[in-house]
């Protein structure tokens, strides 16, 4: 349940008594195994009081296990590749990682982790007086949630028992909570490694089958090292022609913001940026090419080596032809456009050199629309047959002429569009405020990314912002839970066998459906604008300082 005490309360809680103090319980509390009714009816253990109890003292996990509820702890997702193993290796859900109960700063030292099945769960946003945090939404129990919380209870509510449960390898304080008799949430709390953690399970319409969806996840339980303070593996580099990874090759040397990285060919990448600035790496250093605008360019994008384009504000449009860059679509002022529009562009993407996407937006007095252009080779043409909203694209991928992917955000949230070769629709997202960029990946894979924002006007926390990062499984978009960091995420692409990297003021690697931080090789961290692979499928990543990194994913942990 969300976190509705208020701070000078918390201290009385995390002081509660232990187990022993409380109201006997004959074990562990079970639920009937009948069929399921809208609200599970129980019988209070004691008389129910309105006068808010103590909250049960966690314990530490037990080593010696002797479960007295049957929790799997792994799960098969059918139609889901199996990772590398043995053929009869399960498929681990994806990971929940969350500061234990749900403290405000950025980078605590534990973390508390649960594994979860993404069929019947998907994680949402849980917004408290300390901040964001994550809870596992129920898809098909409505009401059924299992949410991070201190432990308290909503005055008003009635304690109907304490007990304590095993599940798995993790023993369980519980706290049932009931409203005339019916059972509304238990509150499962345990600890380890001297961190306690309490999490919320909200039983919704179906309390028998939610909390046995919701055990199944709890029994997974772990406390582990924050990843954002732990060594890692992975770094970006800096480009260098001799492997020596020299500090200056690092840096492009750009006079002003850059936002956009691509290849033109193996070892050729491009960097566009503010001023019209386009500089290129020659192999041995990187070189400012002539530019014919000063306008700022938001994307760049190439079909072959000498087939290029670059877009930018005003709608202004650049083509390389191998030798130069032109003008091949002319910047226009604010407010001149076709009906008085202000005009950007920032999305760009080519499936061949006669299919090509740019989208953006455009101000018409008080009026924001998306906006979307088509090359068929010949000519940018504006497609006017295409979804309204009010908002503004940031980014295009294309896997081809009929599958393009658009995504951006205005006052409604975040946007996702899709081109299916008849027409452009929108894919409804629920789980961010805005999206800066979309990737597809060569196996088909695609990935968005951009940012949440807690918006409660009661909330001292609104404004708080966290990354996040989004992969359409065919149907929908799925969310992946990154650890705990604040701040926008910019950039993101995917990566055969199902890797993806992302970036923005925090950069995270996922490998082997793991997510871990990315350091810079430099000592210091650069807030990512973009990340493009060459034509081997390594990521690169452009900071909007003006600095290239390789990412690289092989040094073992310390290196």
């Amino acid at each position: 349940m969300p976190l509705l005490l208020l701070l000078p309360l918390l201290a009385l809680l995390l002081s509660a008594c232990t187990p022993a103090g409380l109201a006997p319980a004959a074990g562990p509390v079970e639920v009937p195994s009948t069929t399921p009714t809208p609200r599970l009816q129980i019988v209070p253990s004691w008389t129910p009081t309105e006068v808010l109890p103590p909250t049960a003292t966690p314990t530490r996990r037990p080593t010696n296990t002797q479960p007295s509820f049957p929790t799997p702890t792994s799960f098969t997702l059918p139609g889901t590749p199996q990772p590398a193993g043995p053929a009869d290796a399960p498929f681990i859900g994806d990971a929940w990682l969350e500061r234990p109960l749900l403290l405000a700063q950025d980078q605590p030292g534990l973390l508390s982790l649960l594994r979860y099945n993404p069929i019947p769960w998907q994680p949402q946003t849980a917004s408290s007086v300390l901040g964001l945090g994550y809870l596992l939404d129920h898809r098909f129990i409505p009401g059924c949630a299992i949410e991070g919380s201190e432990g308290a209870v909503v005055g008003g509510q009635q304690i109907a028992e304490y007990s304590s449960i095993q599940l798995g390898e993790v023993l369980f304080d519980t706290t049932l909570v009931s409203e005339a008799g019916v059972l509304v949430s238990v509150t499962y709390c345990s600890t380890d490694e001297g961190v306690s953690a309490c999490f919320d399970v909200r039983v919704g319409e179906d309390a028998e089958n939610c909390l046995v969806d919701a055990r199944e996840a709890l029994s997974t339980f772990e406390m582990v090292f924050n990843p954002n303070l732990d060594v890692t593996p992975y770094l970006w580099n800096c480009l260098s022609a001799d492997e020596g990874r020299t500090d200056a090759a690092c840096i492009t040397g750009a006079d002003g913001q850059v936002n956009a990285l691509a290849f033109a060919g193996p070892d050729n990448p491009w960097v566009a940026g503010q001023g019209g600035a386009l500089l290129y790496w020659n192999g041995r250093e990187w070189r400012s090419a002539h530019s014919p605008t000063t306008a700022s360019l938001t994307n760049v994008a190439f079909a072959a080596a000498d087939d290029g384009w670059a877009v930018g504000d005003g709608a202004i449009i650049l083509r390389w032809n191998g030798l130069e860059w032109s003008e091949f679509q002319p910047y226009t002022s604010p407010g001149r456009g076709p009906g008085g529009a202000t005009i950007t562009l920032s999305g760009l993407a080519l499936s061949s050199p006669v299919d090509g996407w740019a989208v953006g937006g455009q101000v018409k007095g008080s009026t924001l629309e998306a906006y979307i252009l088509h090359w068929d080779g010949q000519a940018w043409s504006e497609v006017t047959e295409r979804p309204t909203c009010d908002c503004t694209l940031e980014d295009v991928a294309a896997n081809g002429p009929a599958d393009v992917w658009a995504v951006g955000g205005g006052n409604e949230g975040a946007t996702a569009m899709h081109w299916d070769g008849a027409e452009w629709r929108v894919i409804d997202i629920a789980d961010a405020t805005r999206l800066f960029a979309v990737n597809a990946s060569p196996e088909g894979d695609v990935w968005a990314a951009g940012y949440e924002r807690a918006t409660d006007p009661l909330n001292f926390a609104a404004g708080y912002e966290r990354g996040v990062v989004l992969r359409w499984n065919g149907e929908r978009w799925d969310r992946y839970v990154l650890p705990p960091q604040q701040g926008r995420l910019y950039a993101v692409a995917g990566q055969p066998g199902g890797d993806a990297v992302c970036g923005g003021d925090s950069t995270y690697f996922r490998a082997d459906r793991r997510w871990q931080r990315v350091a810079f090789s430099l000592g210091f961290s650069e807030m990512i604008a973009d990340i493009a692979l060459d034509p081997e499928g390594q990521a690169w990543a452009l900071t909007f300082s003006g600095k290239v990194f390789r990412l690289d994913d092989t040094l073992e942990p310390g290196q």
